[in-house]
């Protein structure tokens, strides 16, 4: 509410503050967004570990959006140390709520062999997930597989 203006006037240090006391009891869409806001350096200096921490917070919450979220700093290791091996499993976990980008980024992980045991057929298979949901890399990266072979 405070962070969009609906209906309030528009304070990015309300919103906080909001965000902080929800997420205090376990509010997992609260920790998300201020991970967010610790990300993007949003009325507060910006903070990797800071976010990474609260999007694992959320993300054991079972949030899809900051699993994916927490998997992209562990794949980077941006305020957490770098895990393949982690990120696709918090990938899968997203992934397997339909989270567009996790799906993409664990298809991805499959194709290179990161994290996972190399294999064309589970990039495919995430990729599409990804690709129906209109995922534009996602189809470019099916039909590289396609069109090289690697897939039928």
């Amino acid at each position: 509410m405070y962070d969009t203006g609906d209906g309030v006037a528009k304070s990015d240090v309300e919103a906080m503050r909001w965000y902080k006391k929800a997420g205090d009891q376990g509010h997992a869409e609260a920790q998300f967004f201020l991970g967010t806001f610790y990300a993007h350096g949003r009325s507060v200096k910006q903070n990797f570990a800071k976010a990474t921490e609260l999007w694992r917070s959320a993300a054991e919450l079972g949030h899809a959006d900051a699993q994916c979220h927490f998997g992209i700093h562990l794949y980077n290791g941006r305020g957490v140390k770098q895990s393949d091996k982690e990120a696709a499993r918090w990938f899968r976990k997203a992934a397997d709520q339909g989270n567009v980008k996790a799906q993409y980024n664990l298809g991805l992980l499959y194709m290179e062999g990161r994290g996972v045991k190399q294999s064309d057929t589970e990039a495919v298979k995430w990729l599409k997930e990804a690709a129906f949901q209109g995922s534009v890399e996602a189809q470019h990266n099916l039909r590289f597989l396609f069109e090289s072979g690697r897939a039928e």
